[in-house]
């Protein structure tokens, strides 16, 4: 099943899921300056877009976005490593369970698990 390209937040204002995946990705400790987290809001976004809910895979993703924004999967992959690399650890920690209701572990804190935490929050809202 797709969703729609809206999501609501508590408030009921309606936001783009570009909007909302940056405000998570941010509250979870990345920088909003950062081309990684750019990076990586974009794959998720993608992951909505054209993958079923089980289905995703971060290599293609990076190579479609890669084509997509004329550069390759290597310097995608560099730049959210790098996002990663400097996170505010202390914001992950701070707002984990209240975003995905489950406790904070440093696993989770990877592209791959991330992705795959905030598509099931979108599918399930």
């Amino acid at each position: 099943m797709k969703t729609k390209y809206d999501v609501f937040t508590k408030d009921k204002e309606k936001i783009s899921y570009r909007a909302f995946i940056q405000a998570k990705l941010i509250e979870l400790g990345l920088s909003p300056t950062s081309k990684g987290t750019f990076y990586l809001r974009d794959i998720i976004t993608l992951a909505i877009q054209e993958y079923n809910y089980n289905d995703i895979s971060l290599i293609d993703l990076r190579n479609k976005l890669a084509e997509k924004e004329n550069t390759t999967a290597n310097t995608i992959k560099s730049n959210i490593d790098y996002a990663f690399k400097f996170k505010d650890t202390s914001k992950a920690e701070e707002n984990f369970e209240t975003i995905f209701n489950i406790k904070y572990d440093e696993y989770y804190i990877t592209a791959k698990s991330l992705t795959n935490l905030i598509v099931s929050l979108i599918y399930v809202q």
